[in-house]
């Protein structure tokens, strides 16, 4: 579900969208620039396999007299002029056809294959830019309540200092943590304008929309227990564009070896041709055959680098896929920790520090605790709020970070 309303920031824009990451990518699919690029991209290399098809055209050769001494006349079309004409088809043997037809559907395959990478690399940039700046707009909260409660509080110690009951030193000390904080939220802030910058882009939004993720925080713990990372592995290899982009490259070196060997056989040139007064006879009509000798070019270093480039691929392909299973490990093991951690927190910690700020405050003013107490109680009341809330922004993203290594979503959020 997407709500537009009017709205004014500290990001100064207009528009505010309430959109969950279902509806955000399906602006993102149909919209995205270059998502639309990536698939003109397809079309041309298949348009590429439609041409290479197609045969070679024949060769027209005409010959025409300009100018004939003996009847006087200019480009002499009688009898007693003279006409050669000749008809060519060049016939490729070997299979260099199949080969060049092979090759340019592995492109096309590489094409739809790098569509599928671009639009899972960027659904993984458009999920957590969703969250990153859900959690952003968590903090700017969190900042403003803690700026209020402090100028608040400033206020009266200022009042306190007009009659004499506060010194100087603690007005000070407060508006030196409340410059703190006013800080804290302005880089906060920063961090959320760039990522909804992105967002902006990645959806094609205009520079005045403010997209508010509507996300979820509860994550499923349980189904973290039950993944078998060798299981996961597999996964990776059947699902990963870019792993398969590896597998058909290595196919298309293949291709390539086929076409360079078909190379080696020459290719033959038929065809036919007429001859009107320059033969033995009038009006000749013959059969032309044409080869290429292979003495002077056999074709054999392109043989040679075609089986070099072939190696030097098939261990890329090892190589990648050996940076796979270092990918799905290390997603997993990043996932779990954050998860277990996450579950670790008390769920009413946040509740609990609300009161027990709000108890704090009322215990300065009724000069329970010293200014000192209640300062070093906003830092470490700041400082527990973010770093709960940047856990769970940072399982979120673990487990964007797992589905992008396996190429599937194996944790929904």
């Amino acid at each position: 579900m997407i709500l537009a309303n009017k709205a004014y920031s500290q990001t100064n824009v207009s528009d505010t969208l309430s959109i969950d990451i279902k509806n955000a990518e399906k602006i993102f699919i149909d919209k995205n620039l270059s998502l639309l690029a990536a698939k003109y991209n397809v079309d041309a290399n298949a348009m590429l396999v439609n041409q290479a098809q197609k045969w070679d055209n024949p060769i027209l050769m005409l010959d025409q007299n300009i100018y004939n001494h003996v009847t006087k006349k200019y480009f002499d079309a009688t009898n007693s002029g003279q006409t050669y004409g000749q008809v060519q088809q060049l016939i490729k043997l070997g299979g260099k056809r199949k080969a060049a037809v092979a090759i340019a559907k592995d492109n096309l395959e590489i094409a739809k294959l790098q569509l599928d990478d671009l639009l899972r690399n960027l659904r993984y940039t458009l999920h957590t830019d969703l969250y990153n700046a859900a959690n952003f707009l968590q903090a700017e909260k969190l900042f403003a309540d803690e700026i209020n409660e402090m100028q608040k509080l400033t206020f009266a110690i200022g009042e306190q200092v007009k009659v004499g009951n506060a010194a100087m030193k603690d007005l000070l000390r407060v508006q030196a943590e409340l410059f703190s904080v006013q800080n804290d939220a302005l880089q906060n802030q920063k961090q959320l304008v760039a990522v909804e910058a992105e967002i902006r882009q990645l959806l094609l939004l205009p520079e005045n929309a403010f997209v508010k993720p509507a996300v979820s925080d509860s994550l499923q713990n349980n189904l973290v227990e039950k993944i078998n990372v060798a299981d996961l592995f597999n996964e990776a290899k059947n699902n990963r564009p870019d792993y398969k982009i590896q597998q058909t490259q290595t196919l298309q070196q293949q291709h390539n070896l086929n076409l360079q060997r078909a190379s080696e056989v020459p290719d033959l040139t038929v065809g036919t041709e007429y001859d009107h007064n320059s033969n033995y006879i009038s009006d000749y009509w013959g059969l032309t055959l044409a080869m290429p000798l292979p003495i002077l070019n056999t074709n054999r270093n392109n043989v040679k680098a075609a089986k070099n480039y072939l190696s030097e691929q098939q261990q890329n392909e090892l190589q990648f896929e050996k940076n796979i299973a270092t990918d799905v490990s290390s997603a997993y093991i990043k996932l779990k920790n954050t998860i277990a951690l996450n579950s670790s927190v008390n769920e009413t910690l946040g509740t609990k520090y609300d009161l027990m700020m709000r108890n704090m405050i009322q215990n300065y003013q009724q000069r329970n605790i010293s200014l000192l107490e209640l300062m070093d109680f906003f830092d470490t009341y700041k400082d527990a709020k973010l770093k709960a809330l940047q856990l769970l922004n940072d399982s979120h993203n673990a487990v964007e970070d797992l589905n992008l290594s396996v190429g599937k979503q194996v944790i929904g959020q």
